[in-house]
């Protein structure tokens, strides 16, 4: 008797398969794009196609080198100094960082704002440095 119920019950769906395996082949795809060659610290794929294009600094950002001290204060060239509220770090890849994540003896180009706070910071590779200090000599 017990046998009968179970040619009665229904195959289960076959849909949550392709679905899964949808998603498995999205995760391989990301993982082997992730794994590309790295050129100049930055993964190939998505994150290179950013890295080729040339970042946009302002000629007024001033030249300098900051450490993080605690919360919204760092060092700028030796001098503590505040960070303002809206403050915004680009690092040597152009991606945005926290105040947290800022490397200890960055050289980086900066602005200020009126009250003297720094509004932009752009961490500086070893080209963008030499280049910014052949600029200002």
């Amino acid at each position: 008797m017990a046998h009968e119920c179970l040619e009665t019950d229904p195959a289960p769906p076959q849909r949550g398969w392709r679905g899964a395996g949808a998603a498995l082949c999205l995760l391989v795809g990301a993982a082997l794009l992730y794994s590309l060659p790295v050129l100049d610290g930055a993964p190939l794929g998505l994150g290179g196609l950013a890295q080729a294009q040339a970042r946009m600094i302002p000629a007024a950002a001033r030249l300098g080198v900051v450490s993080p001290l605690s919360g919204f204060r760092v060092l700028l060239n030796g001098q503590p100094a505040a960070l303002a509220a809206n403050i915004v770090i680009r690092d040597r890849r152009n991606l945005i960082i926290l105040p947290a994540a800022l490397p200890a003896q960055s050289t980086v180009r900066y602005m200020l704002e009126a009250s003297g706070a720094i509004s932009r910071i752009w961490i500086l590779t070893p080209e963008e440095w030499r280049a910014a200090q052949a600029s200002s000599n």
